[in-house]
């Protein structure tokens, strides 16, 4: 086992007393490896990540939704997804009626 200086002898949770004196944050950080990349991520990826665990969700979870309704859960299943569909278009419409001048305050 290699030793690449971490330890199990640091306490996760810190007291805010040790022996009598207040320990500052950077002291109690500064005896940690950071293992956390500080790095930021793009906006696109944010998005293709929520949505690939949304769709990852929705994917798994049909098998066992029409396994367990039947037919009548793939007829609804279909109700479902053309109502959201023709509700998109209704509220594409709305928001191309409106002018420009009201959506985008100056």
């Amino acid at each position: 086992m290699s030793n690449d200086g971490l330890t199990l002898k640091v306490p996760l949770i810190v007291d805010e007393k040790q022996q009598g004196v207040w320990l500052k944050l950077e002291d109690v950080e500064s005896n940690h490896v950071h293992l956390i990349n500080t790095n930021t991520t793009s906006f696109f990826k944010t998005c293709f990540n929520g949505l690939s665990a949304l769709s990852g969700v929705g994917i798994l979870s049909t098998p066992y939704a029409l396994s367990s309704g039947g037919w009548l859960s793939l007829i609804l299943l279909f109700v479902m997804a053309i109502t959201a569909f023709y509700t998109g278009l209704l509220i594409k419409d709305a928001w191309m009626r409106i002018p420009t001048s009201e959506v985008i305050p100056t």
